[in-house]
C-alpha cells in the first residue's frame, strides 16, 4: 500500500534537520525574492504559479500542508515546521494583510523557533505534530492537528488531537487522548491525517484521510473520511466514506487523501484532495463537487494542479488550501523536493479561473 508523502516527513526532517538549519540563513534573502516573483504561465491549462517557494515561516526549507484563517482584517497561516529543540515537528502560524506577504507570529524563541504556536507533548502520543486545521467559534480558535510518536508512521498511525487559543496564537492542548483515534479493521485502521473542518448547519464537521492496509471487513486503501460534533471537541465518526478509491482511474486507484473543503459560490461543495499515491506517480490535486459536504462527490475529469517541469514543484504538488475569489481560484499547496542531504519541503502557491473548466467532463 502507497503511503501519502506528508505523513512520513516528521521522521526525515529529525534526520536532515541540523544540515538544513545550516542552509536556512540563506533564505533570509530568497524571502523578498519569493514574495516578489510574479505568477508565471505554466504548461497547465490556464494555470498561473509562483515561481519561487511561498515563504511563510521562519524555516521555509521544512514548511508544508498549509491551512488559512480568514479572522477580521487579516489572515492565519498554520503549517508544519520543525521544533529544533527537541527535533520534532510541530505547528507553526504566520499572518497576512494581503495573502501575499507573511509575517511568522512571535509565539516561542529563537531556540524552538519563534514562530511555533504548538508543540509536541514529549513522551507522549502526540510528541510528532503535523497537517493542522483551525476555526474559529465565537471567541474560540479550534486548532485540529495530527500526532503520533517520536518513532512515527509507519510504526505508530497518526491520530487526530486539538488545541484551543483564546487569542488565536498561544494554543493549549485540550485532551491528554486522541479526539480521534484509529479503529480496528475500519477504513481508518492504520492512521488518521490531515483534518479540515467547517461549521455546517448546528455542528461542527471534519473530513479527514484515513489509511486502511489490511482489512477483513473493508477493502484497504486511503479513504476520505467524515466525523461530527457539537462542540468540536467530542467527535463521532461517520460511518461511509466521502471518497473512495477508483480502482479503473489510473490516479485514482490507490486512493484520495490530504482534503480541502470549500463552498462554491454556485452553493455546491467542493472538495479538493491529493490523488496519484501510487509508488512511482507524481502527487497531483484533484477536485470533486457535490451539493453536499458529506457527498457523493462528482469528480472533475483530470487532476486541477500537477508539479511543472524546472519549478520547485516538478516532483509533485500535494496537500492543498483553497479560496475561491470571484472568478479565480487561489490555491496553497504543499511541495517536496527530495535532495541530499535532508528533505526540502516548500509551500507553492497558484491561481486559476474559476469556474474550472475540468468539470465540463466529469468522473461518476
Amino acid at each position: 500500500m502507497p503511503a501519502t508523502l506528508s505523513h512520513a516527513l516528521v521522521p526525515k526532517w529529525c534526520l536532515g534537520m541540523a544540515v538544513a538549519m545550516i542552509a536556512t540563513t540563506t533564505f533570509q534573502a530568497d524571502q523578498i525574492r519569493a514574495q516578489s516573483v510574479k505568477l508565471q504561465a505554466t504548461d497547465q491549462l490556464d494555470v498561473k504559479k509562483l515561481g519561487s517557494p511561498l515563504v511563510a515561516g521562519q524555516f521555509p526549507n521544512l514548511s508544508g500542508a498549509p491551512a488559512i484563517l480568514a479572522d477580521g482584517d487579516q489572515y492565519r497561516m498554520f503549517f508544519t515546521s520543525p521544533n529544533l529543540q527537541r527535533l520534532q515537528g510541530a505547528i507553526a502560524e504566520s499572518t497576512s494583510s494581503d495573502l501575499e506577504q507573511w509575517t511568522p507570529v512571535n509565539a516561542g524563541n529563537e531556540v524552538t523557533g519563534k514562530g511555533l504556536v504548538l508543540l509536541g507533548r514529549e513522551g507522549k502520543w502526540n510528541e510528532q505534530l503535523e497537517t493542522a486545521f483551525a476555526i474559529k467559534n465565537n471567541e474560540t480558535y479550534y486548532l485540529y492537528y495530527v500526532g503520533y510518536p517520536k518513532v512515527g508512521w509507519p510504526t505508530n498511525p497518526g491520530q487526530i488531537g486539538v488545541a484551543t487559543s483564546s487569542d488565536g496564537i498561544r494554543f493549549t492542548h485540550k485532551s491528554s487522548k486522541p479526539i480521534l483515534a484509529v479503529t480496528a479493521d475500519n477504513y481508518d485502521a492504520n492512521g488518521l491525517y490531515s483534518p479540515v473542518v467547517i461549521k455546517y448547519q448546528d455542528r461542527f464537521l471534519m473530513i479527514y484521510a484515513g489509511h486502511c492496509y489490511a482489512s477483513n471487513r473493508v477493502t484497504p486503501g486511503i479513504y476520505l473520511l467524515s466525523a461530527s460534533s457539537h462542540g468540536g471537541l467530542v467527535w463521532n465518526k461517520n460511518k461511509n466514506p466521502v471518497l473512495s478509491p477508483m480502482p479503473t482511474i489510473p490516479w485514482l486507484e490507490h486512493g484520495v487523501t490530504e482534503p480541502a473543503l470549500v463552498l462554491g459560490p454556485d452553493a455546491n461543495y467542493y472538495l479538493f484532495f491529493t490523488a496519484n499515491l501510487g509508488d512511482e506517480q507524481s502527487r497531483c490535486i484533484a477536485v470533486g463537487r457535490s451539493a453536499n459536504p458529506l457527498g457523493p462527490y462528482t469528480v472533475a475529469s483530470q487532476p486541477i494542479l500537477k508539479g511543472t517541469p524546472g519549478l520547485f514543484d516538478e516532483k509533485g504538488v500535494q496537500a492543498p488550501h483553497v479560496l475561491i475569489e470571484g472568478d479565480r481560484l487561489r490555491m496553497w499547496y504543499l511541495t517536496s523536493r527530495f535532495e541530499e542531504p535532508a528533505d526540502i519541503h516548500n509551500i507553492g502557491y497558484a491561481e486559476m479561473p474559476w469556474p474550472l473548466a475540468q468539470f465540463n467532463d466529469v468522473l461518476k
